[in-house]
């Protein structure tokens, strides 16, 4: 089966990487991968497009990394500098890594309006205001060290006083390529924006 790409219903979602080294890969999978060059594709939905870039680096690293963005948030080299490949090529690319262990770790970003953040919740408790004589200060980002969760950083920035931008990172994991592996990962990210951000419980 092909390895099956998020549905992307999450109007918050912006972009999601993943990134990391392919163990135990032998001889034939080490000379496909240096072969490989980067391949970008377009996933059309109702809500808007979404980018696919996948690239794979053989050698002693044997490094692959998916590259996943709204169409407003891709990269200029995704949709300006490389051709647009089938989306069943990538998939057909990233069944070669089915089974294999890759040692990897995901970032995500998120967009939210700063009305959708909880009162109190962990980032409106961060933003503050203060004067020192005629001189303003006030905080508009900030980066977290999470412990005990998957999700090991959150940094958010707000660029104005209605929307925050938020990324996450996870913890290096050794996880299985398998069909569902984009899939479980999107919904991974999507639950600590929920609960980190949003202030929802882990099951809602």
């Amino acid at each position: 089966m092909p390895i099956i790409l998020p549905d992307f219903k999450n109007t918050h979602f912006c972009w999601m990487t993943i990134s990391g080294g392919v163990l135990d890969v032998g001889k034939e999978l080490n000379k496909w991968m240096k072969a490989e060059k980067a391949r970008v594709s377009t996933l059309k939905f109702p809500k808007g497009n979404r980018h696919i870039r996948l690239m794979l680096v053989g050698g002693s690293e044997n490094h692959v990394q998916i590259d996943i963005s709204a169409a407003e948030s891709a990269p200029k080299e995704v949709v300006g500098k490389l051709e647009v490949t089938p989306l069943n090529t990538i998939q057909e690319s990233l069944g070669r890594l089915s089974g294999k262990v890759i040692d990897t770790n995901i970032a995500a970003g998120f967009r939210a309006s700063f009305n959708e953040l909880p009162d109190p919740g962990l980032i409106r408790s961060m933003f503050f205001k203060t004067n020192i004589g005629k001189v303003a200060i006030k905080s508009n980002g900030a980066k977290l060290l999470i412990e005990g969760a998957p999700v090991r950083e959150l940094t958010w920035y707000a660029p104005d006083e209605k929307h925050i931008h938020i990324t996450l990172e996870t913890e290096p994991a050794k996880k299985i390529m398998s069909d569902d592996y984009l899939i479980n990962a999107s919904i991974s990210m999507e639950q600590a924006f929920n609960v980190f951000v949003l202030g929802k419980a882990q099951n809602e």
